[in-house]
C-alpha cells in the first residue's frame, strides 16, 4: 500500500490541476519501476496499490525501497514529492481483505513514523504514543467514485477548445467550490463536486459558434438557444459516466434557494444537494468577477455584496458566509465583510473538529495530538470552556498511557459537544441551525 505524502498540501499550494499531474507521474513511476507481472492499482484518492506475485516479504521491502527511491527521485513539475509504503504477505489460506489491512496498517505505521519511508507489517515500529493503537478502532470504508479522469479530462479541452474562456472558467469554478467543500464532506464526496464544476458548462458545446463567441449581449431569442446548454450538458453527463451524484449536482446547481418562477420543477432549500448549492455560488462568483467583452468585471467586493443581496433567494445564505470566508483566506487574510460574531465562532469549532475526525480516520496519532491540542486554544480563545477542557483532556491521554476505547470515548463526547455548541451558536442567526452542516462527520 502506497501513500503520496502530504497530497492535500500540493493540492492547496499548487491547485488540483497540479495534484492531478501529480497523480499521473507517480503512477506512471511506479509502472516503470516494477515487472511485467506486477500490478499497480489506484486504491482510492492519493493512495496505490501494489501486487507483487510470488514475491517474499524481503523481497517486497526492497521493491518498496526501490519504488520510495524513484518517486522521491522523480521530476514532478517542480515539486518534491514522496510517499509512504507499507508491506506485507498473504499466505495461501490467507483472504485479500486481510492482506489488505495488514499492507494499510503497516501503510499508517510509516506514516506515523515520520512518512517516505517503508514499513513492513510484520516488523512495525512502536507507536510513537504507546498508550493506542488506532487500528483497532472501527473506520470508514475508503472508497473512490468510479469516474475516469481521462473523460474528463478529454471533455473539458473540447469545451477549452470550443471556448477558452469557458474553460478557463470551469477550473476556476472547481478550484473555488473545493475550497469552500473541503471542511464539509470527505475527499470523495469533494471528488465528485470538482469533476462537476469542471462539466458544468459542457453543454455549451452545443450552442451554435454565432451566439456562444458573440462579443456583445444576446438578444432574448439567443438567450432562450444558451439556456440550453444545461440540458445538453447533463444529457452528455448522465449518458456518459452514469454517476448520478454527479448528474444531480449540475443539474440541480441553477436551482434557487428560495424558489423561482423561471426553475419552478426544481427544488428549494435545503432540498437542493449541498454540492449544487456549492457549485451555484462559485459558478455566480466567478462569473461576476471576470471579464466580458461586453461588461466590465466586478470587483470581489462587489461580487460578495451581490452574493450577500442574493442570500436567501437564490444562494443558501449560511454557505455564502462560508464562501466569504474562504476567499478572506486566499487574499491573504484581508477581510472583504466582517462575519457575524456567532457564525465565525460555528465556522472555527466545525473547522477544527472537522480535522480532528480527519486525522482520526487517517490514523494519524501525530497530527491527532496537534489537532486536538489547537482546538483547545481556538475553544478557549473564543470563550468554549467545556470544549477546551475536554481537548486539552484528549491531547493529554494522547501522550499518556491509556487504552483505545478511552480515547475513542473521549472524541466521540468531543465531537458531540462540538455539534451541540454549533447548533445554539447557530441559533442565534435567522436560518433554523439544524439545516446548516458545519459538521458532517459521524463518531
Amino acid at each position: 500500500m502506497i501513500d503520496i505524502d502530504h497530497f492535500k498540501s500540493i493540492n492547496d499550494r499548487h491547485g488540483h490541476r497540479t495534484g492531478d499531474e501529480v497523480l499521473h507521474r507517480v503512477a506512471a513511476v511506479l509502472r516503470q519501476s516494477l515487472r511485467t507481472t506486477d500490478i499497480v492499482c489506484r486504491f482510492g484518492g492519493e493512495e496505490f496499490c501494489v501486487l507483487l506475485p510470488d514475491t517474499t516479504t524481503d523481497d517486497g521491502l526492497l521493491v518498496a525501497e526501490k519504488l520510495r527511491g524513484a518517486v522521491a527521485g522523480a521530476s514532478i513539475g517542480g515539486i518534491s514529492v514522496t510517499a509512504s509504503f507499507g508491506v506485507a504477505t498473504a499466505l495461501d489460506d490467507q483472504c485479500k481483505e486481510e492482506l489488505i489491512e495488514h499492507a494499510d496498517q503497516a501503510l499508517y505505521a510509516a506514516k506515523a513514523s515520520g512518512r517516505n519511508r517503508s514499513v513492513r507489517h510484520d516488523r512495525q515500529p512502536s507507536s510513537p504514543t504507546p498508550a493506542l493503537r488506532w487500528a483497532s478502532l472501527p473506520r470508514e470504508p475508503r472508497t473512490a467514485p468510479d469516474i475516469p479522469l481521462d473523460a474528463v479530462n478529454a471533455l473539458l479541452s473540447a469545451l477549452s477548445y470550443r471556448d477558452p474562456m469557458t474553460g478557463a472558467h470551469s477550473r476556476r469554478v472547481a478550484d473555488l467550490s473545493v475550497a469552500l467543500a473541503s471542511n464539509l464532506m470527505p475527499p470523495t464526496e469533494c471528488f465528485v463536486l470538482e469533476v462537476a464544476a469542471l462539466l458544468h458548462d459542457l453543454g455549451k458545446i452545443g450552442v451554435p459558434g454565432s451566439i456562444l463567441l458573440k462579443p456583445g449581449p444576446l438578444t432574448p431569442e439567443e438567450w432562450k438557444v444558451m439556456s440550453d446548454h444545461d440540458r445538453i450538458g447533463v444529457e452528455i453527463i448522465n449518458s456518459g459516466f452514469q454517476s448520478h451524484e454527479l448528474t444531480m449536482i449540475v443539474r440541480y446547481h441553477h436551482a434557487f434557494f428560495g424558489g423561482s418562477e423561471r426553475y419552478p420543477q426544481m427544488p428549494k432549500g435545503a432540498d437542493i444537494p449541498l454540492r449544487a448549492r456549492i457549485l451555484s455560488i462559485a459558478d455566480a462568483y466567478d462569473a461576476m468577477t471576470s471579464e466580458r467583452p461586453y461588461r466590465k468585471a466586478k470587483t470581489a467586493e462587489e461580487a460578495v455584496a451581490e452574493l450577500r443581496r442574493c442570500a436567501g433567494t437564490q444562494f443558501d445564505p449560511w454557505l455564502v458566509e462560508r464562501f466569504v470566508a474562504v476567499l478572506e483566506v486566499r487574499v491573504g487574510g484581508r477581510r472583504l465583510h466582517s462575519l457575524p460574531e456567532s457564525l465565525d465562532h460555528a465556522l472555527r469549532v466545525g473547522i477544527e473538529a472537522e480535522r480532528l475526525m480527519a486525522a482520526f480516520d487517517a490514523n494519524d496519532l501525530v497530527t491527532l495530538g496537534v489537532v486536538t491540542a489547537r482546538l483547545a486554544a481556538v475553544a478557549s480563545s473564543i470563550g468554549l470552556d467545556r470544549i477546551a477542557q475536554l481537548a486539552t483532556e484528549l491531547s493529554e491521554a494522547l501522550q499518556s498511557t491509556c487504552d483505545a476505547e478511552m480515547a475513542l470515548s473521549s472524541l466521540r463526547e468531543l465531537l458531540d459537544l462540538c455539534r451541540s455548541t454549533q447548533t445554539e451558536l447557530l441559533s442565534k442567526l435567522d436560518r433554523p441551525a439544524e439545516e446548516v452542516p458545519i459538521c458532517t462527520t459521524s463518531s
